[in-house]
């Protein structure tokens, strides 16, 4: 068995104090990581997947002081942590901190990150799906191969994560402008192994969310700070700055996945 925490979308700013749709988003990250402290749970390790930390304006990339901070906050889980690049996330920035020792790829960029890690009872593969600062994702083929080779001989079951959520979530503004554009690719390799997946982790799309489609269990994490409505069939985008903070735990064993929320509320805003 193994157990662990899923953030995401945390949009650390630059500077201590620093407000975010009248949030504070690294004060609302460190009540977090208090509560979680204090429940004492038993905990492998940390993901999270994706904008770590946001610049103010959203065709831009976060400020590299801004990874300092985060990093600091994450520290005080005392858990190998797992990063995710984000569509606000500086690539290099993530490639720097993560250092990963197995990449997916045997070539790339400094500005990717896509590697696997080993975990008790999975396999964990952690992709890039950004664009640059676009709000929609890609894989690309070569993850595909590379996620399908690694699919063909991984003895363990196997756990991905990414930033971008892959299928159609039955929301119609997040449909139509946040997903990874070869979801249905991935989908595809993936329902074919529906086995061996033990679950595709995501964030982005700011609310705790799971979908089972083909045997795969699809699981997003909520914003570690304010949130957007959710609802399949819902209205026009809504950001709720009222939202609480929120991370998912995850059990993972050698024939199940249980995906629990932990939420705390919303702190003042003066």
């Amino acid at each position: 068995m193994t157990t662990f925490l899923h953030l995401s979308d945390s949009h650390i700013a630059g500077t201590v104090g620093e407000r975010r749709h009248d949030r504070m988003p690294l004060d609302d990250l460190q009540r977090l990581i208090t509560s979680i402290r204090r429940l004492h749970l038993r905990l492998d390790l940390a993901v999270h997947t994706g904008d770590l930390c946001a610049a103010e304006r959203d065709d831009q990339h976060a400020p590299r002081e801004a990874y300092g901070l985060a990093l600091r906050g994450l520290q005080r889980l005392a858990l190998p942590l797992y990063l995710a690049v984000g569509n606000h996330d500086l690539g290099s920035e993530l490639v720097r901190l993560q250092a990963p020792p197995h990449p997916l790829l045997e070539t790339g960029t400094t500005e990717r990150l896509a590697y696997t890690f080993q975990a008790r009872t999975f396999v964990g593969a952690v992709l890039d799906t950004t664009q640059g600062t676009a709000a929609s994702g890609r894989l690309g083929p070569r993850q595909l191969e590379a996620l399908r080779r690694l699919l063909a001989r991984s003895p363990k079951r196997l756990a991905i994560f990414l930033h971008h959520p892959p299928i159609a979530l039955g929301v119609d503004w997040l449909d139509s402008i946040l997903l990874l554009e070869d979801g249905e690719e991935l989908h595809d390799l993936l329902r074919r192994h529906a086995r061996r997946v033990a679950g595709v982790f995501f964030g982005h799309i700011h609310s705790a969310l799971q979908v089972q489609r083909d045997g795969v269990l699809y699981a997003a994490a909520g914003s570690t700070t304010y949130g957007f409505d959710v609802i399949p069939g819902s209205a026009p985008f809504r950001l709720d700055a009222d939202a609480p903070a929120e991370c998912n735990i995850v059990t993972i064993t050698a024939d199940q996945t249980l995906v629990q929320s932990l939420r705390i509320a919303a702190g003042r805003r003066p």
